[in-house]
């Protein structure tokens, strides 16, 4: 971001009021564009659901700087740390399934647990408050030293813990990675064979998967950071994000997901919050 926190949040919060109050399309889309020339975002595509129903949808800028790319509707973004809610859905839908409870102890279900994590807890991941090291920016956690578990928990394990499990909270992207791996191996998937088959599939979501970078994915829209006055392509070496933030989707697909996403649960135990077809 360029700007001042304070006017960012300012403008997000005027977008608020347009959207409480009715505001048009076009009251919305020019708020929205005016944020994109303050923060040098290349491009991006809107939708707002009220009631069920997209009541409005825009698409601005460019997906690709490299060649003659605008988005649309079929444009692949990377979500980012949106990425988490399929995880913590993950977890959710397998306390459903009696295979584990959010009280549990992780130690339970990795058998080269560190002695320091005794004390963590499923819901410590989930709530970001295990005291466990955030390893972004962290030598050996790039994405091009792909990690097998059992070598990301032993490079964390060598980061000291911030505080005891439950005593504050600090963003983790470590813990989310971890929920991912309890995932595995308690479902004895791949997490993204999970996701396909108990989230994605079930969703009609076709048009979501993970991130890599060797992936061919169609209409991927292209990263970019505004550096020195001038957009660079972002560089693709970040730290290996998994379960933390490793999904790209479309704006559609989101919309598929977001009723899930904001009931209390996506499982078994809310059915009616899910449209009446909970998740399984």
């Amino acid at each position: 971001m360029q700007n001042a926190p304070g006017k960012s949040c300012l403008n997000y919060f005027l977008l608020l009021i347009l959207l409480a109050t009715g505001g048009s399309a076009a009251e919305i889309k020019k708020l929205i564009e005016n944020e994109m020339q303050t923060h040098h975002v290349v491009g991006l595509t809107c939708l707002i659901i009220q009631d069920g129903k997209a009541t409005t949808r825009f698409h601005s800028g460019s997906a690709n700087l490299e060649w003659p790319s605008p988005v649309d509707n079929a444009t692949v973004f990377e979500i980012g740390s949106v990425s988490k809610q399929f995880a913590a859905a993950s977890i959710l839908l397998l306390a459903d399934d009696g295979k584990l409870s959010v009280e549990d102890n992780i130690s339970k279900f990795f058998t080269n647990a560190p002695v320091a994590w005794k004390d963590i807890k499923i819901r410590h991941l989930l709530s970001h408050t295990s005291g466990l090291r955030n390893y972004d920016g962290l030598d050996g956690f790039e994405m091009r030293q792909h990690l097998t578990q059992a070598r990301f928990i032993k490079l964390l394990e060598a980061q000291p813990m911030k505080f005891d499990p439950g005593e504050s909270w600090s963003y983790c992207n470590s813990g989310y990675n971890l929920l991912g791996y309890i995932v595995e191996n308690v479902s004895r998937k791949s997490y993204w064979d999970f996701l396909q088959g108990r989230i994605f599939t079930p969703l009609q979501m076709t048009n979501t998967t993970r991130r890599d970078p060797w992936l061919v994915i169609p209409h991927r829209a292209a990263g970019y950071v505004y550096k020195n006055g001038a957009q660079v392509t972002r560089d693709s070496d970040l730290t290996e994000l998994f379960a933390a933030g490793a999904i790209v989707s479309t704006a559609d697909d989101v919309a598929k997901w977001m009723p899930r996403c904001l009931a209390k649960s996506c499982s078994k135990n809310h059915p009616k919050s899910c449209g009446g077809r909970p998740l399984r």
